[in-house]
């Protein structure tokens, strides 16, 4: 079949193999294997969080199944989980097929990163994004850019892939999730959640079950209300849990962020559970969302 032709297809290949070619190695070295206990379904297996995951992909209906998500193909997923977390990390690159027992020794000193230098003014706001993650670029027709660099859009290449445009006249493509529609005046600072007084909600979209041993994160069911703390740029995100008191890290890709009338009716929402009447303010509900005491 076609998918054998790719680099990260590995076959018939043991969980124990997998292990074995992948523990010890860089965050997010990976590889596709059939999997052994579930016949006509594959498994993604990571070097993640010094440890090896394996992510089952489940084939219904033509369809790839992964979690709550599903794709056209096995590729399809390969490239979501590029810009997108797993748990700690997203794909890097493929497992060499050739034997390689050397372990990844990360640098403790990297080099140091130059700030991006002031980006020139463009004249139609619209077409200007932030950058809110560093985005060092995989393949050449990738544009490598850093946090808080100006890019303006040039065009809506496919759904996660738009190609944009940074002050050097560079041209190429840049993750969509990366990147964030500039609404303030040019120059003003890009604010963080911290200083909102707003609360930021989100709602759970998939089920996350953490390792027992990691305190630190959290447990997550579809449909939980979230409020976020913050938001890191290496994907991991710390919030809590509304009305449990449950705090802890996430990946991002186990959110989706409320906005408008969706964010309304879950500031409703607590404002029912915590008794207040139809009258309360809204900003009350914002104040114990944020945490503060409502006299």
């Amino acid at each position: 079949m076609m998918v054998a032709m790719n680099r990260w297809f590995f076959g018939e290949l043991s969980r124990k193999e997998a292990d074995e070619r992948l523990l010890g190695q860089e965050p997010g070295l990976f590889l596709v294997r059939e999997s052994t206990t579930s016949t006509g379904d594959f498994v993604l297996s990571v070097s993640e969080n010094n440890k090896v995951s394996h992510y089952i992909i489940e084939v219904r209906n033509d369809q790839y199944h992964i979690g709550e998500l599903h794709f056209q193909s096995l590729p399809a997923v390969i490239e979501f989980y590029k810009v997108h977390y797993l748990d700690t990390t997203t794909l890097s690159r493929p497992c060499s097929k050739t034997a390689n027992t050397s372990p990844f020794s990360p640098q403790t000193n990297p080099p140091p990163v130059s700030p991006p230098s002031q980006p020139h003014k463009p004249d139609n706001l619209s077409l200007k994004y932030i950058v809110k993650y560093n985005f060092p670029g995989e393949d050449e027709e990738d544009l490598p850019c850093k946090k808080g660099e100006i890019l303006l859009l040039v065009q809506k290449e496919e759904d996660n892939w738009w190609k944009m445009k940074n002050e050097k006249g560079d041209m190429g493509l840049v993750p969509k999730p990366y990147i964030e529609q500039v609404t303030q005046s040019y120059g003003s600072e890009y604010r963080s959640i911290g200083s909102s007084t707003e609360p930021v909600l989100a709602k759970a979209v998939q089920a996350r079950i953490p390792t027992p041993y990691d305190y630190t994160q959290l447990k997550l069911d579809p449909g939980d209300l979230l409020r976020v703390i913050q938001r890191n740029t290496s994907g991991q995100w710390e919030g809590e849990v509304v009305g449990t008191g449950r705090k802890g890290s996430f990946p991002f890709r186990c959110v989706r962020i409320l906005e408008g009338s969706e964010r309304e009716e879950a500031l409703r929402k607590v404002q029912n559970e915590n008794g207040l009447t139809s009258t309360a303010k809204d900003d009350d509900v914002t104040k114990q969302m944020n945490g503060l005491k409502v006299n």
